[in-house]
């Protein structure tokens, strides 16, 4: 929608009283922001307790179920201390710890992905899940999606939401046992990466975002600390890399 359609189209729904000028804006939207996007303690306290006994148990079965020990990585409204509406929306990536390094290929591949090359991948099992030394993707998410199933089925406060089939996220709705609205999570398994990609494979962070983070946030030790990726299809079908590629 173009600047003047835009502006046509609010006004038509200012005319019909859909939407109104505000008479306090300062006000109204600080008071908007307080009480329908900040979480309050009590919020904050209430469903911390109830994803991160989840998020323990989920960590402590991958533990024994996979070769692998597991840490994890938590974002969502509940994490960014906001809400829309309620605070009931979730994101926790689980990432192995794997005995061999990875090395990003970026040849071949769209912008932000990559293909995951698994050093000396025969003496870490993570070698079942390879593709001639690439992490193949399909064969990564259907691992973790098995073991999540698993976990699951044996727990009645979760149920799994299949609304998105090919998302590279494992959903899952948590039945609270509070009156709080049920809880929806995306359970991401992801691969870590030591190395920061460099120029022209990614735009220097240091750069791009000097303007953006706060001034006692440095970004070379952002860089320092590499990044991971999600398992995700190139949008591209680029032959022979299709089922490596990473996000």
């Amino acid at each position: 929608m173009n600047t003047l359609r835009m502006h046509t189209f609010v006004n038509e729904m200012v005319r019909k009283g859909i939407i109104h000028h505000p008479e306090r804006p300062k006000t109204d939207l600080r008071d908007f922001l307080g009480m329908e996007v900040s979480l309050d303690q009590d919020e904050i306290s209430e469903i911390a307790d109830n994803f991160n006994e989840l998020r323990s148990d989920v960590i402590s079965y991958l533990d024994e179920v996979t070769p692998w020990t597991w840490r994890t990585f938590s974002a969502g409204s509940y994490y960014d201390g906001t809400k829309v509406s309620r605070p009931n929306e979730m994101d926790c990536q689980l990432i192995p710890r794997l005995d061999d390094s990875i090395t990003p290929i970026y040849e071949g591949c769209e912008p932000s992905h990559c293909r995951l090359e698994v050093n000396y991948h025969r003496k870490d099992p993570i070698h079942m899940l390879c593709d001639e030394g690439f992490i193949n993707m399909d064969k990564f998410r259907g691992y973790f999606f098995d073991k999540m199933d698993q976990f699951q089925s044996s727990r009645r406060i979760i149920k799994k939401d299949l609304t998105y089939p090919e998302s590279p996220s494992y959903r899952v709705i948590y039945k609270t046992r509070r009156e709080l609205p049920n809880i929806e999570i995306d359970f991401v398994a992801a691969i870590h990466v030591d190395e920061w990609p460099v120029y022209p494979f990614a735009n220097n962070l240091q750069k791009k975002l000097s303007t953006d983070l706060p001034s006692e946030i440095d970004p070379k030790e952002i860089m320092a600390e590499g990044f991971v990726t999600v398992m995700k299809h190139c949008k591209a079908d680029v032959p022979g890399t299709k089922h490596y590629n990473g996000r």
